[in-house]
């Protein structure tokens, strides 16, 4: 049986006996440390669907038709494997053109970040932000404000009682430790939620310069 498979059979006896508070715990530390390996097998499968419609091009089986859609394919698979983010080509396009049109102001990671709240309509890219994703927004704010003070207290609550003489026992202490990571862990996952809108506001803010520069060069 390969690491892998013996990790989520852990999991899964975790989860049989009704130790949640360890899956909480650990499930974080799993997936970090199996990052770059759950990553290689996305990447492998991104390209491996590549190879197959390169494959049917060189076929000589398909029309023109389904060749000049493959060839837009691998175009969009070729984007989603740079860019780990999939868009139709139309609207790739106009979102390359529009980076281009900030003079290297707004960095290209912040499309990719407001993707969400972007929209493809009339041959042009609008921001549309809800009431929802404002709302939401600031939740995940004040969470991520609630996760680090829980944080904090728990780093601080065993090394105070170890500075005062009367340090609780190590198996207490190491628990409040993993507590404490789990809840640094989540305070950095709610206050990414946030960074979304913050990329859609800066997109939105350079929309309103190109068309107010649009509007001034037809005066002119």
């Amino acid at each position: 049986m390969s690491i892998q498979l013996e990790i989520w059979q852990f999991f899964v006896d975790l989860f049989k006996n009704g130790d949640f508070l360890y899956v909480m715990l650990l499930f974080p530390v799993v997936v970090i440390l199996n990052y770059k390996k759950i990553r290689d097998f996305n990447e492998e499968r991104k390209r491996d669907r590549i190879n197959k419609i390169k494959e049917a091009l060189d076929s000589g089986c398909v029309t023109s038709v389904t060749e000049k859609f493959l060839k837009s394919e691998i175009e969009n698979e070729y984007f989603l494997l740079t860019n780990e983010f999939y868009l139709e080509k139309q609207f790739r396009e106009k979102v390359i053109e529009l980076h281009e049109a900030s003079d290297g102001e707004i960095p290209f990671f912040h499309f990719k970040r407001a993707m969400r709240h972007l929209e493809f309509a009339g041959g042009a890219v609008k921001v549309n932000i809800s009431k929802y994703a404002n709302y939401n927004s600031w939740m995940n704010y004040i969470t991520s404000v609630l996760f680090f003070l829980a944080s904090v207290c728990c780093f601080a609550l065993p090394l105070a009682l170890i500075v005062s003489g009367k340090p609780m026992p190590i198996i207490q202490t190491i628990v409040y430790f993993l507590f404490g990571f789990f809840m640094l862990f989540m305070f950095v996952l709610m206050l990414k939620e946030t960074l979304p809108l913050h990329s859609a506001r800066k997109i939105e803010g350079l929309l309103d310069k190109v068309s107010k520069n649009d509007m001034k060069g037809i005066e002119d």
